[in-house]
Protein backbone atom coordinates (compact mmCIF):
# COMPACT_ATOMS: atom_id res chain seq x y z
CA UNK A 1 0.00 0.00 0.00
CA UNK A 2 2.74 2.47 0.86
CA UNK A 3 5.90 2.55 -1.12
CA UNK A 4 8.88 4.51 0.11
CA UNK A 5 10.40 6.88 -2.41
CA UNK A 6 13.16 9.42 -2.19
CA UNK A 7 12.37 13.01 -3.06
CA UNK A 8 14.65 15.99 -3.68
CA UNK A 9 17.96 14.20 -3.72
CA UNK A 10 17.07 11.50 -1.24
CA UNK A 11 16.76 13.67 1.84
CA UNK A 12 13.46 12.36 3.12
CA UNK A 13 11.23 9.32 2.79
CA UNK A 14 7.72 10.13 1.70
CA UNK A 15 4.75 7.81 1.23
CA UNK A 16 2.92 7.29 -2.01
CA UNK A 17 -0.63 6.17 -2.26
CA UNK A 18 -0.92 4.59 -5.67
CA UNK A 19 0.90 7.12 -7.81
CA UNK A 20 -0.11 10.04 -5.59
CA UNK A 21 2.72 11.49 -3.51
CA UNK A 22 1.41 12.55 -0.08
CA UNK A 23 2.85 13.75 3.22
CA UNK A 24 3.00 11.37 6.18
CA UNK A 25 0.43 13.53 7.97
CA UNK A 26 -1.98 13.25 5.04
CA UNK A 27 -1.37 9.52 4.73
CA UNK A 28 -2.05 9.02 8.45
CA UNK A 29 -5.24 11.07 8.08
CA UNK A 30 -6.45 8.83 5.25
CA UNK A 31 -5.70 5.68 7.26
CA UNK A 32 -7.46 7.11 10.34
CA UNK A 33 -10.51 8.04 8.25
CA UNK A 34 -10.63 4.58 6.65
CA UNK A 35 -10.48 2.95 10.07
CA UNK A 36 -13.33 5.14 11.29
CA UNK A 37 -15.43 4.18 8.29
CA UNK A 38 -14.70 0.46 8.66
CA UNK A 39 -13.16 -0.41 12.06
CA UNK A 40 -13.35 -4.18 11.48
CA UNK A 41 -11.29 -4.08 8.31
CA UNK A 42 -8.21 -6.29 8.60
CA UNK A 43 -6.89 -6.42 5.03
CA UNK A 44 -4.54 -3.79 3.75
CA UNK A 45 -5.12 -3.80 0.01
CA UNK A 46 -4.66 -0.37 -1.49
CA UNK A 47 -7.78 1.49 -2.59
CA UNK A 48 -8.12 2.83 -6.10
CA UNK A 49 -6.59 6.20 -6.93
CA UNK A 50 -10.08 7.64 -7.46
CA UNK A 51 -11.02 6.56 -3.93
CA UNK A 52 -7.84 8.10 -2.51
CA UNK A 53 -8.49 11.39 -4.27
CA UNK A 54 -12.07 11.38 -3.00
CA UNK A 55 -10.92 10.70 0.59
CA UNK A 56 -8.30 13.43 0.41
CA UNK A 57 -10.86 15.91 -0.94
CA UNK A 58 -13.31 15.02 1.83
CA UNK A 59 -10.57 15.48 4.43
CA UNK A 60 -9.59 18.83 2.94
CA UNK A 61 -13.16 20.11 3.01
CA UNK A 62 -14.17 18.78 6.42
CA UNK A 63 -10.98 19.09 8.43
CA UNK A 64 -9.07 21.96 6.89
CA UNK A 65 -10.27 24.94 9.00
CA UNK A 66 -10.14 23.00 12.26
CA UNK A 67 -6.82 21.38 11.39
CA UNK A 68 -5.30 24.75 10.46
CA UNK A 69 -6.63 26.25 13.68
CA UNK A 70 -5.24 23.39 15.78
CA UNK A 71 -1.85 23.74 14.09
CA UNK A 72 -1.84 27.50 14.65
CA UNK A 73 -2.80 27.01 18.31
CA UNK A 74 0.14 24.64 18.70
CA UNK A 75 2.48 27.00 16.85
CA UNK A 76 1.61 29.85 19.24
CA UNK A 77 3.07 27.81 22.09
CA UNK A 78 6.44 27.77 20.35
CA UNK A 79 6.92 31.36 19.15
CA UNK A 80 10.51 32.60 19.10
CA UNK A 81 9.59 36.05 20.41
CA UNK A 82 6.79 37.19 22.68
CA UNK A 83 4.09 39.09 20.77
CA UNK A 84 3.19 42.64 21.78
CA UNK A 85 0.33 43.10 24.24
CA UNK A 86 -2.21 44.06 21.56
CA UNK A 87 -1.23 41.00 19.51
CA UNK A 88 -1.57 38.77 22.59
CA UNK A 89 -5.05 40.16 23.22
CA UNK A 90 -5.99 39.51 19.59
CA UNK A 91 -4.69 35.95 19.78
CA UNK A 92 -6.38 35.29 23.14
CA UNK A 93 -9.75 36.76 22.19
CA UNK A 94 -9.96 34.98 18.86
CA UNK A 95 -8.88 31.68 20.40
CA UNK A 96 -11.59 31.98 23.05
CA UNK A 97 -14.23 33.00 20.50
CA UNK A 98 -13.26 30.07 18.26
CA UNK A 99 -13.27 27.50 21.06
CA UNK A 100 -15.94 28.75 23.46
CA UNK A 101 -18.05 31.19 21.47
CA UNK A 102 -19.51 34.38 22.92
CA UNK A 103 -18.17 35.44 26.28
CA UNK A 104 -19.88 33.66 29.15
CA UNK A 105 -18.25 35.14 32.26
CA UNK A 106 -18.59 38.26 34.36
CA UNK A 107 -16.17 41.12 33.82
CA UNK A 108 -13.28 40.91 36.31
CA UNK A 109 -13.03 43.32 39.20
CA UNK A 110 -11.43 46.76 39.29
CA UNK A 111 -7.99 45.57 40.43
CA UNK A 112 -7.60 42.81 37.84
CA UNK A 113 -6.31 44.95 34.97
CA UNK A 114 -4.99 42.05 32.93
CA UNK A 115 -8.22 40.08 33.32
CA UNK A 116 -10.28 43.11 32.33
CA UNK A 117 -8.19 43.68 29.20
CA UNK A 118 -8.63 40.03 28.17
CA UNK A 119 -12.35 40.14 28.95
CA UNK A 120 -12.82 43.38 26.96
CA UNK A 121 -10.95 41.97 23.95
CA UNK A 122 -13.06 38.81 23.95
CA UNK A 123 -16.27 40.76 24.54
CA UNK A 124 -15.59 42.84 21.40
CA UNK A 125 -15.97 39.65 19.36
CA UNK A 126 -19.47 38.92 20.64
CA UNK A 127 -21.57 37.71 17.71
CA UNK A 128 -18.56 36.62 15.63
CA UNK A 129 -18.92 33.07 14.37
CA UNK A 130 -16.49 30.42 15.52
CA UNK A 131 -15.38 29.87 11.92
CA UNK A 132 -14.61 33.57 11.39
CA UNK A 133 -12.68 33.68 14.66
CA UNK A 134 -10.69 30.60 13.58
CA UNK A 135 -9.83 32.18 10.24
CA UNK A 136 -8.69 35.43 11.86
CA UNK A 137 -6.63 33.50 14.40
CA UNK A 138 -4.92 31.40 11.73
CA UNK A 139 -4.21 34.47 9.60
CA UNK A 140 -2.66 36.31 12.55
CA UNK A 141 -0.49 33.42 13.70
Amino acid sequence: MVEKERNDGGHKDVPTYGSILVSWETYQGVIKRRRQLNPTRTTHEPPSEDRIIYELEVMAVKESPQAEFDKAAEDVKHLKTKPADDEMLFIYSHYKQATVGDINTERPGLLDLRGKAKWDAWNQLKGTSKEDAMKAYVNKV
